[in-house]
């Protein structure tokens, strides 16, 4: 039996065979897995990014630069 044409098909081979298969194969789920979680990680980014600023970081609240001091001090 040949693995490839020419080439006997032997334990060592046939090891090496597979591993490169693996090797390709893990390559190949590492660049194309690595492209898509990028994109969904900066997709995350940019939405929070477009999303109304708060000064607290615990959720909306009260911007000390829009306070109108005046007015708090005439009630």
């Amino acid at each position: 039996m040949e693995l490839f044409v020419g080439v006997p098909m032997n334990n060592l081979n046939n090891k090496f065979f597979w591993v490169v298969v693996a090797l390709t194969a893990t390559m190949l789920v590492v660049g194309i897995g690595g492209k898509v979680f990028v994109d969904r990680v900066a997709d995350v980014v940019v939405e929070r990014l477009k999303q109304k600023y708060s000064p607290s970081p615990y959720g909306p609240g009260v911007d000390p630069d829009k306070i109108d001091m005046d007015k708090i001090r005439k009630n």
